[in-house]
């Protein structure tokens, strides 16, 4: 996990935030174990050095040091839009958090333990990932696919609880807005 964490973070820093998930999650699921979170640590440190040890081999470590933190991380910085359709689209989604995040009792009631501690760690995932709004630079609409991963999962959670037909419209309905929000500039002549 820390490998292939380490490779999504040379890509969007903002996946760092989930380096202390991962070790929240080793924790939350399994009985503590330092050489765990050694193996996580240290799968997370290999790519770095990899790629550190072949730019300075090339002279160009103060590059990499510079697109990879320094450029990467600023406090509030948003990208400012024109137009209704992108605050529809960040209503939309606020929306769909606001579910998942009042459906806890929905989602732990008369589950096993371990059920609820992944939950758990999916909203621990919520979290963190918002919190990935505070420091990254060049905030676009985006970066809310940070949260993609936990959110559809408790949002596919409350289509287990409501009746097969309603479900099924709902399903569909959202499917429709997203094929619209992504085929938008073809439908509507700007």
């Amino acid at each position: 996990m820390g490998f292939w964490l380490a490779i999504a973070t040379l890509f969007y820093p903002s996946y760092l935030i989930l380096l202390p998930l991962g070790l929240i999650g080793v924790n939350v699921l399994r009985a503590f174990n330092i050489k765990e979170w050694l193996m996580v640590l240290i799968g997370f440190l290999v790519p770095y050095v990899i790629i550190g040890t072949y730019t300075f081999w090339i002279g160009q470590f103060d590059t990499l040091i510079n697109l990879q933190f320094n450029r990467q991380y600023a406090l509030l910085d948003f990208k400012t839009y024109e137009g209704y359709e992108v605050y529809f689209k960040i209503a939309f989604y606020d929306l769909f958090l606001l579910i998942a995040i009042f459906s806890y009792s929905l989602y732990v009631f008369k589950k096993v333990m371990q059920v609820q501690k992944k939950i758990n760690v999916l909203y621990w995932g919520l979290f963190l990932s918002g919190f990935t709004l505070f420091f990254q630079s060049d905030i676009q609409l985006d970066h809310l696919l940070i949260l993609a991963v936990p959110l559809g999962m408790m949002i596919s959670l409350n289509f287990q609880s409501i009746a097969n037909r309603w479900a099924e419209t709902f399903h569909l309905l959202i499917l429709i807005i997203i094929l619209f929000f992504q085929y938008q500039n073809f439908l509507l002549p700007t």
